[in-house]
């Protein structure tokens, strides 16, 4: 059970995340005129940051 939890945790990380990292680097490539790299750095940076939580909390039986 709480592997579920755990990945309950990651699967509303990976959204919310994913929601503010879209919006956040649009607007920032916009503004800095880097169009889609900002962008494609945050969702990275969101993507690599839930799974290494995931495998932290997994790991460490939290």
């Amino acid at each position: 059970m709480n592997g579920i939890k755990a990945v309950h945790r990651f699967l509303s990380r990976l959204i919310v995340g994913s929601g503010l990292a879209i919006w956040l680097g649009m607007k920032a490539d916009d503004l800095l005129n880097t169009s889609p790299l900002l962008l494609i750095l945050f969702l990275l940076y969101v993507v690599l940051g839930s799974l290494y939580l995931l495998v932290k909390e997994l790991s460490c039986g939290k």
